[in-house]
Formats: C-alpha cells, sequence, structure tokens
C-alpha cells in the first residue's frame, strides 16, 4: 500500500464519528482514536499499553472479557446493544436535543483483528453513539400502554 493511502486510512480512522479501540491478548490498549479521547477525557498518551479495565474500573470485566475472549478464541465478530446494556464506556451524554440524558448510549461491535499466521491477535472495539435512536424508541416504548 502506498504511504499517502495509509496515512488517509489513519486520518480516517482518527476522525471518524466513532470510537475506535484496540486491544492485544492482555487486553492491552493498541489503538485509541480521537472519538475515545474525547468522550473518555484520556488521551492516547494516557491509555497506550494499559489494561483496558484499569483504565475504565467501572467496565463489567468478567462480562466484557467473555465477550472479548470469545473474539479471540472463535475468530469471528461479536455485537452489544443498548437494549442489553446501554453503553459499554460510559460517556456523558453531549447531544443538545438529548441533552437530559446522562450518558450516551452505544452498540458495539467487536472484530478480530489477524495477522499473517491468521489467528486473531487484536480485537477492534468499535463504539457507535446511538443515543438518539435509544430515545426515540425509548418514548415510544414509553407512549404505546398510553395509547393503548
Amino acid at each position: 500500500m502506498e504511504m499517502h493511502n495509509l496515512h488517509w486510512i489513519m486520518n480516517i480512522l482518527q476522525h471518524m464519528n466513532n470510537g475506535l479501540v484496540v486491544v492485544d491478548r492482555d487486553y492491552k490498549i493498541c489503538m485509541w482514536n480521537s472519538f475515545m479521547e474525547n468522550h473518555s477525557g484520556f488521551s492516547v498518551d494516557d491509555v497506550d499499553e494499559r489494561v483496558l479495565f484499569d483504565v475504565f474500573p467501572d467496565l463489567q470485566r468478567s462480562w466484557f472479557q467473555k465477550k472479548i475472549d470469545t473474539v479471540f478464541h472463535l475468530g469471528c465478530q461479536a455485537y452489544t446493544i443498548w437494549e442489553e446494556r446501554p453503553y459499554i464506556f460510559k460517556f456523558d451524554n453531549y447531544r443538545p436535543i438529548t441533552g437530559n440524558l446522562d450518558f450516551m448510549y452505544q452498540y458495539s461491535t467487536l472484530i478480530p483483528l489477524t495477522g499473517v499466521d491468521t489467528s486473531t491477535s487484536h480485537v477492534a472495539i468499535l463504539i457507535s453513539d446511538v443515543t438518539d435512536a435509544a430515545v426515540n424508541r425509548l418514548a415510544l416504548m414509553n407512549a404505546n400502554p398510553k395509547l393503548s
């Protein structure tokens, strides 16, 4: 791959409107994009090579570690939805319309990353802010009984 293409890809990963964290088999953080930096308050230097669960002690370790380990062992993607668990990382809600909420609702995708030997060496955690959709869905769920 040409160097300028790699530069573009890194630029996209840093500036996309999703969180991106990459962890190794020891759960050490190897990549941390600007979405994660902006919402967590932790810079890349704060988290680089630190264990994810040390950076986020409130993260339910047994549950999330089981999710990540499944991706490592099976080599297939895993997902979380806000209806199952409202968030992975408890970030403040920053949206003006849904500003009365305490946190950002999230979907996450756990993606296996393979090395040259085709074994899964890392897992990418992709975080999507779905607060607006969650608020609308919750409002609809609350309105339905009243309409009935």
